[in-house]
């Protein structure tokens, strides 16, 4: 095996061996004499609206563009003419591909994609599921849920792993991409800016490519764990700038967080990609609501397509997606981390009017839930915790006060 393809809108990567050796994000600028793809596509999204694309790899289909161009009418087009971009690298280093995919795109879209690489003129020896291959050499659980970000949405891959590593069902949590998520950041400092210094970043194009540049580099670097973000946005020869929290950002992403920790499935172990992992304030919204978690190597993936190569590649010609691999133990991944439930500051009544009521019951005047990972409050405008209004499922730990329709509700832990 030679290289592999990664198809995921948010970071298309393409491996020779264990090098990365191409990764871009799935976006296209479509001009009639050009199309840009990549970084330098993203970098002009926001100056450039309606020639900007980012669903083409997640919708891998033959729709129209809303503005088609001679040399690109539909999204396979697009999808066409990213991947030429990789044959030309590959041209210096021939070579077989295996593609690794994600179980959420379908098989009349993976026929497509087939159909593409072929049109391409690349020889493709093995589909494989990109979440199987990574958790192949990695040290996890005998039962755990992959998540991978995209563009537009989170996929998560249950998988059994044992002798094997066999994927067992795929779910796609909509709206909670990379892309989503810069879209709350961004206006989020766009207030600040506004508050701070009378100017709005968004009334031109130009200010707005600037402060959606910024953002990104922030989210997607992550080698920074300042406590804030500066911000700087040049215009007619005058430079503002603005300091936003960290904190203040997580908060806005725990609105996405919280409808993805809503689709997760119960007391199950959660394995991120290295992607995943990085994006602001996931790791600690998890580790807060008490999932146990690790994190993949970044190089997870093309290691597993590696190191089962035999079991990937279609020795008689017929391809077909694998999605079970025996289990290669020898690499673990970067972190593990298992918080797990805090017992110790589990509420378990409410004390309301010098009366406890114990969680659960059917008196309790309040929605409470309750978990092996602890006791939540679902967001409700109706209900203040410590003062502060309710717009995320909240954990809640004994010595929490609640506000509602008047009356104060105190979290106690009754012991014995």
């Amino acid at each position: 095996m030679d290289y592999v393809l990664e198809l995921n809108d948010s970071d298309l990567s393409l491996h020779s061996g264990e090098t990365l050796a191409y990764h871009a994000p799935g976006v296209a600028l479509v001009r009639e004499n050009e199309i840009l793809f990549g970084d330098p596509a993203l970098r002009l999204s926001r100056a450039h609206p309606r020639q900007i694309n980012q669903h083409y790899l997640a919708r891998m289909n033959a729709d129209p563009l809303p503005y088609p161009v001679s040399n690109a009418a539909n999204h396979a087009d697009l999808v066409y003419l990213h991947l030429k971009q990789l044959q030309d690298l590959m041209r210096r280093d021939p070579g077989d591909l295996v593609l690794a995919v994600p179980a959420i795109l379908s098989a009349d879209q993976l026929g497509v994609l087939l159909g593409i690489t072929q049109e391409c003129g690349m020889a493709v020896s093995g589909f494989v599921d990109s979440a199987v291959a990574a958790a192949s050499v990695s040290e996890l659980p005998a039962s755990v849920c992959h998540l991978d970000v995209h563009l537009h949405r989170t996929c998560l891959t249950l998988l059994d792993v044992g002798a094997d590593v066999v994927r067992t069902g795929a779910d796609e949590v909509a709206d909670c991409g990379v892309a989503n998520l810069l879209e709350g950041w961004v206006n989020v400092i766009a207030d600040r800016f506004v508050r701070d210094t009378r100017f709005d970043p968004l009334h031109a194009a130009e200010t707005e490519q600037q402060l959606y540049n910024q953002v990104y580099d922030w989210a997607m670097g992550q080698s920074s764990s300042d406590s804030e973000i500066g911000i700087e946005i040049g215009y007619r020869d005058q430079v503002r700038r603005v300091e936003v929290s960290r904190s203040l950002l997580e908060e806005k992403a725990r609105q996405r967080f919280a409808h993805l920790s809503e689709r997760l499935p119960e007391d199950v172990h959660l394995a991120l990609s290295a992607r995943t992992a990085r994006l602001p304030g996931l790791t600690a919204y998890l580790g807060a609501q008490g999932w146990a978690y690790s994190v993949l190597d970044g190089s997870a993936l093309a290691a597993g397509c590696s190191a089962n190569d035999s079991s990937i590649r279609a020795e008689d010609g017929r391809l077909r997606l694998v999605s079970r691999l025996p289990l290669r133990h020898g690499r673990g991944p970067q972190s593990i981390v298992a918080p797990g439930p805090d017992e110790s500051g589990r509420p378990t009544h409410v004390l309301c009017d010098a009366c406890a009521v114990p969680i659960g019951a059917d008196d309790l005047p309040l929605q409470l839930k309750e978990s092996e990972a602890g006791v939540y409050l679902d967001a409700d405008e109706t209900v203040r915790l410590n003062g502060e209004a309710i717009t995320t499922s909240r954990r809640l730990r004994a010595g929490d006060e609640l506000t509602a329709g008047g009356k104060s509700y105190l979290l106690i832990r009754v012991v014995g």
